[in-house]
């Protein structure tokens, strides 16, 4: 997504139910600080989550690996984009993750 006008967009046309929250909320309510990612919080239903592949259907996904945890597997994102993800977020703690991946990922390649 470019932005957040072409999200809400096809979200509205395909009528998710859906609610803005983080950053974009903050700016809406009139704060000044910026955000990079959009947050949304969205009704898990049958209906509303087809709804929402709907709306998103054509765009190129990032690929998520199957992880085996606990729990069972699931798909967890890939390291790369993460990286990214971490330090497009900037705060201190996204920076030290960042950092700590870099070396896991420097670590795995060596192997």
């Amino acid at each position: 997504m470019q932005n957040l006008a072409e999200l809400t967009r096809r979200l509205i046309e395909a009528q998710v139910e859906f609610v803005l929250v983080g950053g974009f909320a903050a700016l809406a309510h009139g704060a000044m600080r910026s955000t990079r990612d959009v947050d949304v919080c969205c009704r898990f239903t049958e209906a509303n989550l087809k709804r929402i592949q709907g709306a998103l259907a054509d765009l190129n996904p990032v690929h998520f690996p199957r992880m085996e945890l606990p729990s069972g597997k699931c798909r967890v994102l890939d390291i790369d984009t993460l990286i990214l993800a971490k330090e497009a977020m900037n705060r201190d703690h996204d920076r030290i993750t960042a950092r700590e991946l870099k070396e896991i990922k420097k670590r795995r390649l060596q192997k």
